[in-house]
């Protein structure tokens, strides 16, 4: 039985193959270029169509200098539109993602303005319609006749009142009575009706204990604001 014989080759005998290729498709190459420029001799042509009419042996065939040029500016002109292609569709792209851009900061300039109307519109409904401190009520309500006719205090009515202190960002304090069934929103509006805080966005707290009231809806009472407590405005 006859062995496979294996032969390595090395990377100097591939360049040596691939040099002895080359040299043989320029030696083809200038073989049929004389022999053109002989016959072209004969029938004297003028230099300009001998270079016309000169033959490239490539690829394994024999065309023709002009043929060869125009094979190479068909190659360019294709490569040339594609990149031309690929170059409006990234335009295009770019075009689309400011579009896009664009809408999205109108958007929220929109929204902004928007918000910005609403809150003041809300501002001027609660200067409007903000329901009274209820001072005249807890003093009414503390006042009892006695049967001679002299007035005593009634401590349970005033139990039913809470002052609390509003501790502002900017180191001022605002100051109101409040029933222990308003809610945490109450004493909001009541900041907001003031126009003290410059951000939209605020929550109340309390240090001591430390608290924050981020539902609006809990009574006075069940947040255990009372009888006397100072609250913060925290803006987010």
């Amino acid at each position: 039985m006859s062995k496979e014989r294996i032969v390595e080759v090395d990377d100097k005998q591939v360049d040596h193959v691939k040099l002895a290729h080359t040299k043989m498709v320029d030696d083809e190459s200038d073989r049929v270029n004389k022999l053109i420029e002989s016959y072209e001799k004969l029938q004297g042509k003028s230099q300009q169509e001998k270079n016309n009419r000169k033959y490239i042996y490539t690829e394994g065939r024999t065309i023709s200098g002009d043929e060869h040029l125009q094979e190479n500016m068909e190659r360019w002109k294709s490569d040339r539109e594609i990149l031309r292609e690929m170059q409006d569709m990234e335009y295009e792209e770019s075009l689309a993602k400011d579009k896009k851009l664009q809408q999205r900061k109108q958007e929220i300039i929109i929204d902004k303005e928007k918000e910005v109307q609403e809150r003041q519109n809300r501002i001027q409904w609660l200067k409007d319609n903000l329901r009274p401190e209820p001072i005249a009520a807890a003093a009414a309500a503390d006042m009892v006749v006695g049967e001679n006719g002299s007035s005593s205090s009634f401590s349970s009515a005033s139990s039913n009142i809470s002052t609390i202190q509003i501790k502002l960002p900017s180191g001022a304090t605002l100051k109101r009575r409040y029933l222990l069934s308003d809610t945490i929103q109450d004493i909001i509006d009541f900041v907001d009706s003031k126009e003290v805080v410059q951000k939209p966005r605020y929550y109340l707290a309390t240090n001591i204990p430390k608290q924050q009231f981020r539902d609006t809806t809990v009574t006075i009472q069940d947040a255990q604001l009372y009888p006397q407590v100072s609250v913060y405005v925290i803006e987010e």
